[in-house]
């Protein structure tokens, strides 16, 4: 199960989950589930994990920003939390955005590693606007048609392999390339 803080990851990983079963040609991804918190605090997506898991899953990941200034003093406390209920967290600083931009282009040498940087970056690039109504398209935008675009992603973000080293990072990083890896290896 998969819990996603805000709506872009969530057509992300069902938009990965489509060309996965295609290229398999059906789904082996038993009982898997991706649900989003609606952009809510890091602290209730792992309460809603939490709540939603209950046992019925193999893995359980949490997927959230690291730059809202607000959660800042609580994202060691929903990183605790999940430790604490055996929950995977999967981050990226300073957004999700970032993330699909780096699946593109190299990210840009930006003065501001904002979260609106890189969403505005992001929607001019790909010349449209995310909204909901056009989440699948949006999504297979950044991922392409043969899923290709995850390495490059790779290559152009800085992978770190914990929630400790993207949480101290300066520059845009995740540890999503994990989950990500994970998530096509099923």
């Amino acid at each position: 199960m998969i819990v996603c803080e805000g709506y872009l990851e969530l057509f992300y990983f069902k938009r990965l989950y489509a060309w996965r079963e295609s290229w398999l040609g059906h789904s082996n991804l038993l009982h898997f589930k991706i649900i989003c918190n609606d952009g809510k605090s890091p602290e209730s997506v792992v309460a809603k994990a939490v709540g939603e898991a209950r046992g019925s899953y193999r893995e359980v990941w949490c997927v959230f920003d690291v730059e809202r200034p607000q959660h800042s003093a609580k994202l060691s406390k929903a990183i605790d939390y999940a430790k604490n209920n055996k929950i995977h967290v999967a981050l990226t600083y300073p957004s999700f955005d970032a993330w699909a931009l780096a699946h593109l282009d190299p990210l840009p040498n930006v003065h501001e590693n904002s979260a609106k940087c890189y969403k505005q970056k992001l929607h001019e690039r790909l010349g449209v606007r995310f909204t909901r109504a056009s989440g699948d398209e949006f999504a297979a935008s950044i991922l392409g048609d043969n899923c290709c675009h995850v390495e490059r992603a790779q290559r152009n973000i800085s992978c770190c392999e914990n929630v400790d080293e993207v949480c101290r990072s300066s520059s845009p990083s995740t540890n999503l390339h994990v989950l990500v890896d994970k998530f096509l290896a099923q």
